[in-house]
């Protein structure tokens, strides 16, 4: 693996040096990688975790309990219930002297199902991913959360259907973190901005107002749990073997930094904030970890939705949007491409001027991210937590995000790919 990997640099050292030839690189000033100052953490740190105990067979029938409650849902074409236990234990040297080992550890809880009618063609996951197999929902917790999505998607199926949207629209917790995740957190990666091939949409920003005042954002690989929920991303050093430490992004809505490695971002007073991240062997680039957004908001849910409908007879406009769940989103950053975001909706509500609410399907949201931005006129009080995975140039990795609702006077939604797939013949 050394062999391979010094071969690696070797070849990527004389790539460079032959685009120097035909193409300009206006970071050539800039060193490709930062020797740390003095250690402020021993070089020296292996640390074994042991692997915490597993009833296996308690589990296997708690899975298989479980999983018979599809079978009075004629609706429920296919499904399944996983378990699965990761330890990822990971082991740094370097020529400078560093050894460290640390272990990262995820509890996944996975049930998906495939709602399938002549109105509704939706899949679905109920997923728990944790630090603590203590957090993991019990048999009656983990029924009881699967029937009530089962009995949301009725409601959903005799929902309205659109194909497009343009107007007030107020994110729930869940929602707002997988849209701030989206806009804000990949653009805020620092090596993104040694990249001419990037958009680079926040460089030349910092100390300029970007996004609401009620919102401040950091990232904090350091902090292991929220509201006592365990975060996936925590970790003591990130994968170029500097420690982790709390990294402000953005302070009362003014941009105050970026998420940095090793590689330097301008010539002098580069720290990394130990936010280089990889999966096995993919080569680390700055990644989010536990990415906070916090509110100095003091807006309940009930506010918020009173906002929503004040924002609706202020626009003048016939109804306003609630995004209750999402699933998942993609956003692009380079530069040759759109800079666009997507978020994938599964439950949502159309509000009207009286505050009567009825379900819509076949939308999903987008938009650009500055625009984005811009639109966001109230943030609600309460947070919550959002643990999963994200995929990058780096490979794909635990991220946590918390974060609050948020009210945007304008989101646009656009339609979802229309299902093709016909009725069963047989039950």
């Amino acid at each position: 693996l050394t062999d391979a990997k010094f071969r690696e640099a070797v070849a990527r050292f004389h790539g460079k040096k032959s685009r120097d030839v035909s193409f300009l690189d206006q970071n050539r000033s800039l060193a490709s990688f930062q020797r740390p100052s003095a250690q402020k953490t021993k070089a020296v740190d292996l640390k074994v975790q042991a692997f915490a105990a597993v009833d296996v067979d308690a589990w296997r029938e708690l899975l298989k309990k479980a999983s018979l409650i599809f079978k009075k849902y004629p609706e429920i074409k296919h499904s399944y219930i996983e378990f699965t236990v990761e330890q990822m234990t990971k082991i740094y040297v370097n020529s400078e002297g560093v050894q460290r080992a640390w272990q990262e550890p995820v509890y996944s809880l996975h049930a998906y199902f495939w709602y399938h009618t002549r109105r509704l063609d939706q899949e679905h996951s109920v997923v728990h991913h944790v630090a603590s197999l203590k957090e993991l929902p019990t048999l009656k917790e983990l029924t009881k959360e699967i029937e009530e999505r089962i009995a949301q998607y009725k409601e959903v199926e005799n929902g309205e259907s659109m194909t497009s949207f343009a107007g007030p629209v107020l994110l729930s917790p869940r929602a707002s973190g997988l849209f701030l995740h989206e806009v804000v957190g990949h653009r805020l990666e620092g090596s993104r901005l040694l990249s001419e091939s990037e958009g680079r949409t926040f460089r030349d920003k910092v100390n300029q107002k970007i996004m609401h005042e009620d919102l401040t954002v950091y990232d904090d690989p350091t902090m292991k749990s929220y509201a006592g929920q365990s975060l996936l991303a925590a970790y003591p050093y990130d994968d170029e073997g500097t420690p982790s430490q709390k990294a402000l992004l953005v302070q009362r809505g003014v941009l105050k930094g970026f998420l940095t490695t090793r590689s330097p971002l301008k010539k002098s007073g580069h720290l990394s904030n130990g936010h280089a991240r990889n999966q096995l062997d993919e080569r680390p680039i700055s990644r989010m970890a536990n990415l906070v957004i916090e509110s100095h908001s003091k807006n309940d849910w009930a506010m918020m939705k009173a906002k929503l409908i004040e924002e609706i007879k202020k626009q003048k406009v016939p109804f306003g949007i609630i995004l209750l769940d999402v699933e998942g989103g993609e956003t692009e950053t380079d530069a040759y491409n759109f800079q666009v975001f997507m978020g994938q909706i599964t439950r949502a509500v159309k509000v009207y001027p009286s505050g009567r609410e009825r379900y819509v399907k076949g939308v999903d949201f987008v938009g650009t991210p500055l625009s984005s931005l811009s639109h966001i006129v109230a943030v609600g009080k309460d947070s919550e937590v959002d643990n999963g995975f994200c995929g990058a140039e780096s490979g794909t990795i635990p991220v946590s995000t918390v974060a609050p609702a948020l009210l945007m006077s304008s989101l646009e939604l656009q339609a979802k790919i229309p299902s093709k797939i016909t009725q069963y013949a047989m039950p």
